[in-house]
């Protein structure tokens, strides 16, 4: 009996440890990820994967100034927090459409944001980019003029450019109405779901 509430004690506090601090692994078994995937309401496709973005959610770069714990990290308001790399995860209380409109314009934040990826149960970071397949004979520059979006790199060879939506604007929308453009082979946008390889 004695040994039984032993491991019992150690699993509960196992598992509140990895609750507490983000369970890097358990992103899938997370059921307020996934209810802010949910309810943002926004699905989109990246690398042959579907992905949801999580209302509320945020990504920083770690550095020596901004290395928060986990800990604080959850007491600074956030509801849910994570390090994923060199990345700080955290899900803040903002709920409403008024937050959802500010989260998704580039605002020169200083955080990404994050999306779910039900299909790997993973988080995937979104650099604020989007990656554009050109057809033949349409050139990067007059995308990006036509847009009012930011020309980042264009790799002519491969018909392939990259581009910033500028302060105010929807980064989801301008990626949906680049793929209906018939310049445009395909529009996604950049995501990162695995941190530890270098960009």
């Amino acid at each position: 009996m004695k040994k039984i509430l032993i491991l019992l004690f150690i699993t509960i506090s196992v598992n509140s440890y990895a609750l507490k601090n983000g369970d890097s692994y358990g992103y899938s078994n997370n059921a307020l990820l996934v209810q802010r995937a949910l309810d943002s309401g926004i699905t989109f496709e990246s690398n042959q994967d579907e992905y949801q973005l999580i209302l509320g959610g945020r990504a920083q770069i770690r550095n020596a100034s901004n290395a928060p714990s986990n800990s604080s990290s959850l007491s600074d308001g956030n509801l849910w927090a994570a390090q994923k790399g060199n990345y700080q995860l955290s899900i803040g209380q903002a709920t409403t459409s008024s937050s959802l409109s500010s989260t998704l314009s580039n605002d020169n934040v200083n955080y990404n944001l994050i999306a779910y990826n039900s299909r790997t149960g993973g988080i995937g970071i979104i650099n604020g980019e989007i990656i554009v397949k050109l057809r033949p004979y349409y050139n990067a520059l007059t995308i990006a003029s036509t847009f009012n979006i930011d020309l980042i790199s264009n790799f002519e060879s491969i018909s392939t450019a990259m581009y910033q939506v500028r302060k105010g604007q929807n980064i989801f929308s301008i990626t949906n109405t680049l793929k209906g453009h018939p310049g445009v082979e395909f529009a996604e946008l950049d995501i990162t779901e695995n941190p530890s390889i270098a960009k």
